[in-house]
């Protein structure tokens, strides 16, 4: 059986998933301070940690990569609201 090669990200992409990765870990913690547990900002069903995607409203690719373009959002939501 044939491998297929591992890609390998860039010093820049490897730093945007950094970034995402830590503003999905404050968002978490902050809807966990406010209610004491995580939920799907669009249906708001209550979600385990690992159930909660990071959504952007505006695509990363056209700009969209303010804090406040950013949701928390169960993966049906997500593939309803952005399509992928």
């Amino acid at each position: 059986m044939k491998k297929s090669p591992i890609k390998r990200i860039s010093p820049e992409q490897r730093k945007e998933l950094r970034l995402r990765a830590k503003l999905k870990k404050e968002l978490l913690e902050e809807q966990i301070e406010e209610k004491g547990y995580t939920w799907c900002v669009a249906c708001g069903q209550t979600k385990s940690v690992a159930e909660i995607q990071l959504g952007h409203i505006i695509k990363v690719q056209v700009g969209g990569t303010s804090r406040e373009n950013c949701k928390l959002w169960c993966q049906g939501c997500h593939i309803k609201i952005s399509g992928h």
